[in-house]
């Protein structure tokens, strides 16, 4: 049986014009491998959401990368942050995305830092959010610990993520 092996590559902290954004997209728009565009959505410059959008959809994707890829805890998202707080920024993030790229965006979170609590994946799920992507570990220990949590159903186990690399993140829709 022959496995065909999926290749993207994911640009975080896509805000304003930056060297080497239109030159990394490039090289691999080139070499036909899709690229992601991560968006900090509340210092999107005009510029770049032009930009963006100039970009092929066929090898450009533009999902959202937080909302101001600050530290408020741990990470942007994570810690001890409410959910009040977080959806506050979550529904201005998505409000700004949507604005600035139409349907171009595509509902996914890329959260700054990698972290995020057990609030975050729920308020994601509510505002129609479709992809969660986190941090994929392969050492040995980690997916030991990954194939626990997901025997006890948790996204979130002794403070740390559990992957459920391409499944759906428990209670939830999305796909991680």
């Amino acid at each position: 049986m022959q496995r065909t092996t999926r290749v993207f590559f994911r640009n975080d902290d896509v805000h304003r014009p930056q060297a080497g954004l239109a030159e990394v997209t490039a090289v691999f728009r080139q070499r036909g491998l899709p690229i992601v565009h991560a968006v900090e959505p509340a210092t999107l410059a005009p510029e770049t959401a032009a930009w963006l959008l100039a970009q092929p959809p066929e090898t450009v994707e533009i999902i959202q990368h937080g909302y101001a890829h600050v530290v408020h805890d741990r990470g942007e998202f994570g810690g001890d942050r409410p959910a009040a707080d977080q959806r506050r920024d979550l529904e201005r993030g998505l409000a700004i995305m949507t604005g600035a790229c139409g349907e171009r965006f595509f509902p996914a979170m890329s959260f700054p830092f990698g972290l995020y609590n057990d609030h975050s994946p729920r308020i994601l799920d509510d505002l129609g959010y479709r992809v969660l992507t986190s941090h994929f570990r392969p050492e040995p220990s980690r997916q030991v610990f990954y194939a626990a949590g997901r025997l006890l159903g948790r996204g979130r186990w002794r403070d740390r993520h559990v992957s459920h690399h391409l499944r759906r993140y428990p209670g939830t829709r999305l796909l991680e």
